[in-house]
């Protein structure tokens, strides 16, 4: 433990360092006197165009103005997909500690929970899973490794963007393995024009404990701004005897000029879980589905472990041209080593009476992920049209490395419903190699028509890259493909809107991971295509929003062959088509909501059989009331509807519904401002499954936890 304090310490004396060489590459003179004064450009108000009323925020939740990688900042009502912003007080209000962004994501109904364990937090949305590797940060893809996916917390999160389906032509060219659900766009925290120095301590049941310091001020007539977040956490997880270990610093420099605007994020987080999988694959002789066991029980070895470091940076520059064109530039480095684990990827052969197998299974990886980008931006007028347009050209570059040991111990039996104990097991971790290589060459050009005087506004998007693999399974291959993207989006009044959109995606074909027979095999790249119509409304400080769609893409599932070898592949065409609805903002003047319902039809377009582990319906409702200024209450329900999951058995997971309660109190103690927040997530204790999209496979879901948050604000 002091081993890992004076770490920090040193950590955290690197980043001191680091602002000072940051001021001088940012032409920072440390002298005050020879700095000279630059103004602010003005704020900027937004309003209805038409009627010249003033945009009433939309409660604390969701913002209206949403910021998306190629568009810029657009409202809400000018965005033809089905686009959602939460803010990190959604985050404070939500989500428990060691849940990151998940729980902050999910209030959106088309996003869905797909976590497998601690360490590995999946998420779905319309019924396509998403890793880490279709999520982006300040508008650079690919810098979420799988130590972001543990548990990191969202403490240097502004605001996350959430757009749903295949949106490659306005996002930058990602390394995603599974893309066509959507798109994350998280957006870094920033110094405010006030300085804040935020210290927060939180308890969570199970004995573990987080510290966190947000740090943030602005310099030398607010032309640069300092943004540091540290956390600390540490103790049990929800899982007996599950341990966690997580610490991050992320720290923010920002410069903005009449002309230019910079921006640096760097990040390190170390990250430890040990006893936490939960995640099991149903016998093919299943008759029916076992009772779900207990949320808190062990289901793998204490000893199976995960841990990893991961470092990052981000930087954007945007330089003025003309009055009517802007160059920019986005860099970004991620390095995620050593990724090590001991672990068992989950319970194999799970019975209807509980009992299971583990796969024992043991690897140390290294992944680099290094992305540039560059283009123009601007507007120009043609007869009586004005265009807004993009051309974007940009590169990946990512290498792994990695090597799989070996066990010489016997495989491993338990049962869900009873305490487990496994002995340590023999194993042999092995070296380190190079194992795959992946570059991609991408190019964009968008242009956004407004007609109308702007209440027309027709998006015609190009799209394509070129995508070179080397693996020591395939070899060197070399594919491309273009991706169009047209829309259009009509406002009736100011605040209501119609849109339709025709989007594609296209990857490079899954590398098939631990746990299958083809481990490391390089799926075919495939194309994912979506076509969505939809209705934006508001009334009041409430927004509403209705859309459809059909997605279309290769379908991933498991297939065993007659020995009971399991192999991951692409197995025909899936087509997916939905609806959404979601409201957002304030629902009275003491009341807020945030929530809605999903509808998602997923089949495999040859037999007309449903997806397994794709619910029909899901719905999330999250309500705040305060009372006074110094007191709310919060509450929040999560359903999932049943799914298949044997479909030649017509086997089915059972649905459920969560219930979560919260209280916030914030007073002032000797003139300082305090918040303290108290959770209880799954109020009634309810045991449960939540399924893995395409897979005979499940994990077990969350007990009853308490969260206590106490944050000073000095």
């Amino acid at each position: 433990m002091r081993k890992r304090y004076l770490k920090m310490r040193k950590l955290l004396r690197m980043m001191a360092v680091s602002t000072m060489g940051v001021y001088s590459l940012f032409g920072m003179n440390t002298s005050v006197d020879a700095i000279p004064n630059y103004q602010l450009n003005g704020i900027t108000v937004y309003a209805d165009k038409g009627n010249g009323t003033l945009v009433r925020p939309l409660g604390e939740f969701v913002d209206q103005h949403q910021n998306i990688p190629l568009m810029g900042t657009k409202d809400t009502f000018d965005v033809p997909f089905n686009s959602t912003t939460v803010s990190q007080k959604a985050s404070e209000y939500f989500s428990s500690p060691d849940k990151g962004f998940v729980d902050m994501l999910t209030l959106n109904p088309a996003v869905r929970d797909d976590s497998r364990s601690t360490f590995n937090n999946f998420i779905d949305i319309r019924g396509v899973m998403m890793n880490a590797g279709s999520m982006y940060i300040n508008g650079i893809p690919n810098m979420m490794s799988r130590t972001d996916q543990m548990f990191t917390t969202d403490n240097f999160v502004n605001k996350a963007t959430v757009i749903a389906g295949p949106n490659i032509g306005i996002g930058g060219t990602p390394m995603a393995q599974y893309p066509g659900g959507g798109a994350i766009y998280f957006e870094s925290k920033k110094a405010e024009i006030h300085p804040n120095i935020d210290l927060k301590v939180s308890y969570k049941g199970n004995n573990s404990f987080m510290e966190a310091v947000d740090y943030g001020s602005r310099f030398k007539n607010n032309r640069y701004g300092v943004r540091v977040n540290v956390s600390n956490l540490h103790g049990e997880g929800s899982v007996k005897p599950e341990k966690v270990e997580s610490q991050d610093v992320f720290m923010n420099v920002d410069q903005k000029t009449s002309n230019s605007w910079s921006n640096l994020l760097v990040g390190y987080t170390h990250a430890y879980t040990s006893g936490a999988a939960k995640h099991f694959r149903f016998s093919n002789n299943l008759n029916h589905i076992p009772q779900a066991p207990k949320g808190n029980r062990s289901y793998t070895p204490k000893w199976a472990y995960a841990k990893a470091e991961d470092v990052m940076i981000t930087f954007n520059h945007e330089q003025k041209l003309s009055d009517h064109m802007t160059a920019y530039f986005n860099f970004g480095r991620n390095i995620n080593h050593p990724y090590e684990s001991v672990y068992t990827w989950g319970g194999r052969n799970l019975d209807a009476d509980g009992n299971f197998t583990l796969d024992l299974n043991n690897r140390i990886s290294k992944m680099e992920n290094t992305y540039a980008g560059l283009g123009l931006k601007g507007n120009f007028d043609l007869g009586k049209t004005h265009h807004e347009y993009v051309v974007n050209f940009d590169r990946n570059w990512q290498k792994n490395y990695r090597v799989n040991g070996s066990w010489n111990g016997n495989r491993l039996t338990g049962n869900i419903y009873t305490d487990n104990y496994w002995p340590v097991q023999n194993y042999y971790m092995g070296t380190l190699k190079w194992s795959s290589n992946t570059y991609t060459n991408g190019y964009h050009v968008l242009d956004a028509i407004n007609l109308l005087n702007d209440r027309l506004i027709l998006y015609l998007g190009y799209h394509h890259h070129y995508v070179t693999t080397e693996n020591e399974k395939d070899g060197v291959k070399k594919f491309s493909a273009g991706s169009p993207t047209y829309a259009i989006s009509y406002k009736l009044r100011p605040n209501l809107s119609i849109y339709a959109s025709h989007s594609e995606d296209f990857a490079s074909g899954k590398v098939v991971g631990k746990g299958y027979e083809n481990e490391g095999q390089a799926l075919d790249p495939y194309k994912t295509k979506q076509n969505e119509m939809g209705l934006k409304f508001k009334v009041g400080n409430l927004l509403h929003t209705f859309s459809y769609y059909t997605i279309k893409q290769a379908n991933y599932a498991d297939w065993e062959d007659s020995a009971g070898n399991l192999y991951l592949k692409q197995i025909d065409d899936k087509k997916n088509k939905g609806f959404e609805y979601m409201i957002s903002g304030k629902l009275a003047r003491k009341w807020d909501i945030i929530g809605g319902i999903a509808r998602v039809d997923a089949r495999n377009v040859r037999t007309n059989q449903r997806i397994s582990q794709v619910a029909r319906w899901s719905g999330s409702l999250g309500l705040v009331y305060k009372p006074g200024d110094d007191v709310a209450f919060t509450a929040r329900l999560q359903y999932l509807g049943d799914s298949p999951v044997m479909l030649n058995k017509e086997v089915t997971m059972p649905s459920h519904t969560l219930l979560h309660l919260g209280a916030v109190y914030s007073p002032k103690i000797n003139n300082t401002p305090v918040t303290f927040y108290a959770q209880l997530f799954n109020v009634f204790n309810k045991k449960y499954w939540t399924p893995t999209e395409g897979r005979t496979q499940a994990n077990v879901g969350e007990p009853r936890t308490f969260v206590l948050t106490a944050t000073v604000h000095l």
